[in-house]
């Protein structure tokens, strides 16, 4: 059990302090954030106008994965995918990336590929995501 706790606390481990999102910058987000969509997660996305780096949140309601050790893992696995991907995006955004139902059960490759296809809109869209 040990070797498995070593071996995988990257995949465990959330994100530093700086790069999470704060209580009130979430309720902004969530209210004034654009809307982007994804097959297993979307996202509500606002950009701050700071040069501060960019900070995220995870939420997986219990509307979408009732027990809570499922939600727990569920939203490490977002966590994770969201890490590798956290680079493509500039800094000054603000990010809360929501469960949909259909994320039981799927593929971790899937979840990061969902993520990378919200990262590249948000890109994409670049200063307008309001």
């Amino acid at each position: 059990m040990d070797i498995f706790i070593r071996l995988n606390i990257e995949y465990f481990d959330m994100f530093p302090k700086e790069k999470r999102i704060s209580s009130e910058l979430f309720k902004e987000v969530y209210a004034d954030g654009a809307h982007i969509d994804g097959q297993y997660v979307y996202a509500k996305v606002l950009h701050t106008g700071t040069s501060l780096d960019s900070c995220f949140g995870v939420v997986v309601p219990q509307s979408t994965v009732a027990q809570s050790a499922h939600r727990s893992r569920v939203k490490r696995r977002i966590t994770h995918a969201l890490k590798q991907c956290v680079d493509q995006l500039d800094t000054g955004y603000a990010m809360v990336v929501f469960a949909k139902e259909d994320i039981r059960g799927t593929e971790n490759e899937k979840i990061q590929h969902d993520i990378q296809n919200l990262l590249e809109k948000v890109v994409e869209n670049g200063k307008s995501v309001h």
